[in-house]
């Protein structure tokens, strides 16, 4: 044996090597660190021959191959493989029982090295995932988690989320033996874990899913649930990855379904949702026959919802599944006529119900009764989402949400809160819920035979608590209604079983479809705004407007409004014009009211007969250079910039056709015009110093009812572009810090609105950075920075340039697409500074990093309005300031192109500094004198 010994002494050598050149590292979040040698590595390298000859008895190799070898490996690896002849007669030592954790039974010729096997074996025996074998689990606390790749999705306050990859090799979650249809497909799970501290939330879910998991006509409509273990005082939970993503990131990249299979197929699958919520609301006990516990979801949401891919050649064939139980509770079912009293969880408070409402720290402290119609109320609210998106596409589900925010903000209680933007007054639902559902069930393609339908059972939904449907009355309502779509399109239904016939006495009497026939006339299958001459509607602020926002023009044949029921609602409660004078939203003004959309009862897009139409003939709309920087409405609904555009294409192409009719020429939705069309010089705007910025803003505070400053109507302009401050924060400007401020201060103010996610803040000597809409917090990034050293502007700009044409790009593809929205369409860059930089040229290499953000930009063919970079300057330093005029009219000396630079000095116009990076007319225009020097 010492012969073998020595022999095997050079060989172990050689398999440490291996061993460690073909680690594996474990990246799991909370387990421990380490990495590990996949057996099947393993077993490529102790292939029979070499085993026969490593081994002392040649005989042993079988056994060694087929049960020991994991065990001989750890040994080879340590240096004892010879003494691999006292494991083999003992089962006990075989590889299935690994990890050796304590020396019972050891055998006593090993003992002393028992603690140097120990201590090695974890490397070779990664702990494996297994099928129904992940009940809470206790793991060892040096067992390595054989996750190989990690991505946190969410850092909550109770726990974290990760996206994760299990190896192959150990992930055993499904039978494959048994032909386990239900298992996972893919190696990439969803890993929840929370603290100890937590491990009641944990102990909650893991329970809702295990409930659930057991119900199986509904589990696969719930993300699925593989089960949970507990390591180093961290619970862990795994679940399915769905890899569609949630239904806010579906509505987001899927165009809304235009044909009639796609419409039905994306309800069918979308109202599956309603089984297990009814489940939840009712769920069988599995040891008490006939008795049930009641539960509550309590956090309903589009983000709580995931999708599948599809599963077949429409996108819309897809799974809709119910996530994330962490609040989720069951309780005995109550007898009749008993109250069940429980602490209402804290869901998200957009989705929430009225009667969920808190409005202050007792009351959120406070138990209150929490009822299974709290669910149906938020479910009611991500049906109105899907209906509004089923039919205005991303845009038109956009506008919704700005509405609900503007007409939350009229409610105290509710503005600038957590309620903000949600379906509710604090009581009822809120009008803008209604005046939307109105305006879906007027605009919905003509071969859209369901959504007026959905849009009545969603009404019921958010009705008071007491009159809601229950989730088994909804799912024979939802049923009803698809299966008379289906009797209109011809779908086919996913199941042989069908619903019984719907009967219209089921619906209220405003969307009852009796009188429909197949010869009436609808929209056509095409999204609303994309109609040629609909959508022209421009809201009228004038007092014989029926109403300034959420109103049509349309009359039915006896003179009311189709709408008049809804209508009158809206007036009851809120003065006319006080969302049209919300900041959220603010309403294109006109003298006129034109409306396209198809009527349910005339199928032309306009009747020359119509108060409308004569109202308008004749008539050119031109706008005045405020109305053209306000959002616009059809039918009194908010409409995007870009969707104007749009329409005022569609309309040219349609005077032909409806030569009777002149609709409102509408402009440019970018450009600043003025009355005659023509674009508006620097001239006719005004000019204002930052000192008078300052003194506004502080004026403001005090007084809300201040004139607005001179200007601001212009900018509109600037919304959806990225505002991104560089601060110069070299030496050479601590001079003129406090004007920094000053300036950072009153342009941040003005730009904070335009930026969707907030202002960016950059220093170039300094790693802090800022990234909110709020000047406060960007402010307070700035306190924390002080001026030193010397300054590479060509490193910090470049830094900032670099990250941007891919970003842009993408947008730019859907720059024309009806995502448009909430996509940014520039970036503006203003850059604090007096030029004093270190660099070996003139412009210290600054151009460079321009001319290569431009020469891409020309490239794809993106260059207009996308980039403009202002400097604007500090100080009276001579080389600085020629070497800011060279980047502003010289940089084609060398080598670009294009100009999208353009400079100010920090005491000028302050709306040269926002314009003139992207518009000629102020870039060109050559310097004024000031009107008020001296202000700063």
């Amino acid at each position: 044996m010492a012969r073998s010994a020595r022999v095997q002494a050079s060989d172990a050598t050689d398999f440490r090597e291996h061993v460690e050149h073909s680690l594996v590292t474990a990246g799991s979040p909370s387990a421990h660190q380490g990495s590990f040698i996949p057996r099947q590595i393993l077993r490529s390298y102790l292939t029979p021959d070499r085993l026969r000859k490593l081994l002392a008895r040649p005989g042993d190799q079988d056994a060694v191959q087929n049960g020991y070898l994991t065990v001989f490996s750890i040994l080879f690896f340590i240096g004892k493989g010879v003494y691999i002849t006292y494991f083999i007669p003992h089962e006990r030592y075989a590889d299935e029982h690994l990890p050796f954790e304590r020396t019972d039974h050891w055998p006593p010729e090993c003992q002393e090295f028992f603690q140097q096997f120990f201590e090695a074996q974890w490397k070779f025996c990664p702990q494996p995932l297994r099928k129904l074998r992940l009940n809470d689990s206790r793991f060892p606390q040096e067992a390595i988690v054989p996750i190989i790749k990690c991505e946190l999705l969410k850092d909550g306050f109770y726990s974290n989320t990760y996206k994760v990859d299990i190896h192959p090799e150990y992930d055993l979650l499904t039978d494959a033996a048994s032909g386990d249809s239900d298992g996972p497909t893919t190696n990439t799970y969803v890993l929840k874990t929370c603290r100890e501290r937590d491990a009641s939330n944990h102990h909650r879910e893991v329970e809702a899913y295990r409930s659930l998991m057991n119900q199986h006509d509904v589990s696969h409509l719930i993300a699925r649930f593989h089960g949970s273990w507990i390591q180093n005082q961290t619970y862990h939970m795994l679940l399915e990855y769905v890899s569609g993503g949630t239904l806010s990131d579906f509505e987001k990249r899927t165009k809304a379904p235009s044909t009639n299979e796609d419409i039905v197929k994306f309800w069918e699958n979308l109202v599956e949702l309603v089984k297990p919520v009814s489940r939840i609301h009712r769920l069988p006990r599995s040891d008490q026959e006939n008795k049930y516990l009641q539960g509550i979801h309590h956090d309903i949401k589009p983000a709580n919802i995931l999708v599948t891919e599809p599963a077949g050649p429409s996108k819309f064939d897809v799974t809709f599944k119910l996530a994330d139980l962490g609040l989720t509770d069951f309780v005995e079912m109550a007898k009749t006529g008993e109250e069940l009293n429980r602490r209402d969880a804290h869901g998200t408070q957009m989705y929430s119900a009225p009667e969920c409402y808190r409005d202050d720290a007792f009351t959120e402290k406070s138990i209150i009764q929490a009822e299974p119609s709290k669910d149906i109320w938020s479910l009611g609210c991500v049906f109105s989402e899907a209906a509004v998106w089923s039919v205005l596409d991303s845009d038109g589900l956009e506008d919704y949400r700005i509405l609900r925010t503007a007409r939350t903000s009229l409610v105290p209680e509710l503005k600038d809160t957590a309620y903000s933007g949600c379906f509710h007054d604090t009581t009822k639902v809120l009008d803008a819920v209604t005046t939307m559902h109105g305006r879906v069930s007027e605009e919905r393609r003509q071969n859209d035979h369901i959504v007026s339908n959905m849009i009545m059972i969603i009404d019921e939904m958010l009705e008071d608590k007491n009159e809601r449907p229950d989730a088994m009355k909804l799912l024979k309502l939802f049923g009803k209604a698809l299966e008379k779509a289906k009797n209109l399109t011809g779908a086919k239904s996913r199941s042989e079983k069908q619903p019984d016939d719907i009967d219209d006495a089921s619906f209220p009497e405003p969307y009852r479809t009796r009188d429909l026939d197949v010869f009436r006339a609808y929209p056509p299958e095409l999204p609303p705004e994309e109609i040629c001459g609909m959508g022209l509607g421009i809201a009228s602020t004038s007092p014989q407007s029926p109403c300034s926002f959420g109103a049509s023009t349309r009359r039915n044949s006896n003179g009311s409004h189709p709408n008049s029921w809804m209508l009158q609602r809206y007036h009851s409660d809120y003065p006319r014009n006080s969302v049209a004078s919300s900041p959220q939203i603010l309403h294109r003004k006109s003298t006129s009211n034109h409306n396209g959309r198809h009527s349910s009862g005339s199928g032309h897009l306009f009747s020359s007969g119509s108060p409308t139409a004569r109202r308008n003939s004749g008539k050119t709309y031109e706008p005045t250079l405020e109305e053209d920087e306000i959002t616009p409405v059809t039918n009194g609904y908010p409409i995007t910039k870009r969707r104007v555009s749009l329409i005022s294409q569609h309309a040219s192409n349609a005077n032909a056709a409806h030569s009777s009719i002149s609709p409102p020429s509408l402009p440019d939705p970018i450009t600043m015009r003025n009355g005659t069309g023509t674009d508006i010089q620097k001239k006719d705007c005004p000019t204002v110093s930052v000192g008078k910025v300052l003194a506004w803003i502080a004026e403001k505070k005090k007084n809300h009812n201040i004139a607005p400053l001179e200007g601001h109507e212009n900018l509109g302009r600037l919304h959806g572009r990225d505002q991104v401050f560089l601060i110069d924060n070299s030496r050479t400007m601590k001079d003129h810090w406090d004007k920094v401020k000053d300036t950072l201060n009153a342009l941040g103010y003005l730009v904070k609105r335009s930026d969707l996610d907030g202002i960016d803040l950059y220093f170039t000597n300094s790693p802090e950075e800022g990234h909110s809409k709020h000047m406060k917090k960007l402010i307070k990034v700035f306190n924390g920075v002080h001026p030193g050293g010397e300054c590479n502007m060509k490193v910090a700009l470049g830094k900032i340039l670099e990250r941007y044409p891919e970003r842009i790009k993408e947008q730019d593809k859907v720059l024309f697409s009806r995502k448009r929205k909430k996509q940014k369409w520039g970036l503006s860059v203003y850059v604090f500074t007096d030029a004093q930089w270190n660099g070996h040229d003139e412009l210290c290499g600054v151009h460079e990093p321009i001319a290569t953000l431009v020469n891409k930009l020309i490239k794809h063919e993106m260059l207009e309005h996308h980039v403009g970079i202002q400097f604007i300057r500090f100080g009276n330093d001579a080389v600085g300031a020629r070497r800011l005029e060279r980047l502003d009219s010289g940089l084609r000396d060398f080598g670009v192109s294009k100009d999208i630079v353009d400079t100010e000095d920090f005491d000028g116009d302050v709306w040269k500094m926002l314009f003139g990076l992207f518009d000629p007319a102020y870039d060109n225009d050559p310097p004024r004198p000031y009107p008020t020097p001296g202000t700063m």
